[in-house]
């Protein structure tokens, strides 16, 4: 302890002896040490406490949903049209002109429209007319000489009738036979067919079965 306060008591000495150079020096000393001291200290940074992160829950998984196979395309083709058997059109029949004013000519090769075919048989517009009350001597082949030239009358008798003016065509029980239409033939209310059996050029259809050439 002894020493330290010999050295103590030196230095008061010294200082002393020596205070006129250490007063200046001690000054400064002070006034730096007081300036250090009121200098505020830098603020020191707060302790921030972490946030708190939040905790995450687990995610349950959800059992995976099975997704069903892509559909296979698949082509389709259209149905096929059934095989149709065409029919053939039917023909169609003109009808018989209940009124007819036209021009006739003898019946030749082809197509007959306005002709007469024999003493009762004639076409009127395409249409195949048999006089329904007379029958008149035969040519396709005739029987004799006389049926033929009978015939041939006949013929003729009938062209000029029909070309004489308008007639009418009034039909009878029966509409057809053999392909033949069965007409009255009738100007001015008398039958042409009675006109020929008047000349003798034919009998009445009820006589079919008598010779033309008896």
């Amino acid at each position: 302890m002894l020493p330290w306060l010999a050295l103590a008591t030196v230095a008061l000495i010294v200082g002393y002896d020596h205070w006129g150079d250490i007063k200046p020096r001690a000054m400064a000393a002070v006034h730096m040490a007081s300036t250090s001291v009121s200098a505020p200290l830098p603020a020191a940074k707060a302790f921030l406490a972490p946030s708190p992160v939040p905790r995450q829950m687990p995610v349950r998984q959800s059992a995976a949903i099975p997704v069903p196979p892509a559909p296979i395309p698949v082509s389709i083709s259209a149905p096929s049209q059934p095989h149709l058997t065409s029919t053939p059109p039917i023909p169609s029949v003109a009808p018989v002109p209940a009124s007819v004013s036209e021009s006739f000519g003898l019946c030749g090769e082809g197509a007959h429209f306005n002709c007469v075919l024999d003493g009762s048989t004639f076409w009127v517009r395409g249409v195949k007319v048999r006089l329904a009350d007379i029958e008149t001597p035969a040519l396709s082949p005739p029987r004799c000489v006389e049926e033929e030239r009978r015939g041939l009358a006949a013929k003729v008798r009938l062209l000029t009738l029909l070309n004489a003016g308008p007639f009418t065509l009034e039909p009878t029980s029966r509409d057809e036979d053999k392909g033949q239409k069965l007409r009255n033939v009738l100007r001015g209310g008398r039958s042409i067919g009675d006109t020929l059996i008047t000349e003798g050029l034919a009998r009445r259809a009820a006589d079919n079965r008598l010779s033309w050439c008896a």
